[in-house]
């Protein structure tokens, strides 16, 4: 059984790592990043979005899950 786009972002996010649009495409084949992400959001995950530059100057928006640690504070996956 294949996991769904949902399950195979979550996992990524859980990782620790970020990931961007591009990245969500080439990795998962995953064309609907921000609407995986309000899914994942939805169901109560904290995944954050920053937006960048790159060396162009083109903005592209990098995401990352925010989880806490036993002390309470915030803390990126």
């Amino acid at each position: 059984m294949s996991r769904t786009q949902n399950e195979l972002l979550l996992a990524h996010l859980l990782g620790g790592r970020t990931i961007t649009r591009i990245q969500a495409d080439h990795l998962y084949r995953i064309a609907a990043l921000p609407r995986r992400i309000a899914d994942l959001k939805e169901k109560g995950h904290n995944i954050v979005a920053v937006d960048k530059y790159d060396a162009t100057g083109r903005r592209y928006t990098e995401y990352s899950l925010v989880t806490r640690n036993r002390f309470g504070q915030k803390v990126a996956a």
